[in-house]
């Protein structure tokens, strides 16, 4: 009878080492690149409206951002206001105003309540109308209007298609 080669036996514990190290490795090269959220709403960030407004309205110290698609309300103040990419009707109110009309045919009216005549207040707004077919009306002040592509009516001191 013929004997068989002696097979040396590792030790169970040895083995389960080694299975344990090789699966830990696997899992490892599978990971994500998913960050768990915690502590949600704990930090606030200012958002500067100078960072965010274009070329077009860098004469202008902006104060305030109006988002219209958050529902938000322009001010007196010097604003940013982002219209959305629907078709929107902008009113700007006082002060020096930037105003992004976005995608769409927008209707942009700056305007302040007092009578301009006498007081002067209505601003130098900067309209940028986008894409669409855009009607700008600047109001009181020194107001400059761009149109973008589209059909559009301008009623500005400054107006470029």
């Amino acid at each position: 009878m013929r004997r068989l080669p002696r097979v040396r036996w590792v030790p169970l514990t040895l083995l389960l080492l080694l299975l344990w190290v090789t699966l830990g490795s696997l899992s490892a090269l599978t990971a994500s690149n998913t960050v768990p959220v915690s502590g949600a709403g704990d930090t606030t960030y200012a958002i500067d409206p100078n960072d965010l407004k274009p070329p077009e309205c860098s004469g202008i110290t902006l104060q305030t951002i109006v988002n219209i698609a958050a529902g938000d309300t322009p001010t007196n103040n010097n604003d940013l206001i982002l219209g959305t990419s629907g078709s929107d009707l902008i009113f700007g109110l006082g002060g020096d105003d930037c105003i992004l009309g976005g995608g769409g045919d927008d209707g942009l009216i700056i305007f302040f309540f007092a009578i301009p005549f006498l007081y002067g207040n209505g601003g130098n707004d900067v309209i940028l109308g986008g894409p669409g077919d855009d009607v700008a009306s600047g109001g009181a002040g020194t107001d400059t209007c761009y149109g973008g592509p589209g059909n559009d009516i301008l009623a500005c001191e400054n107006a470029f298609p």
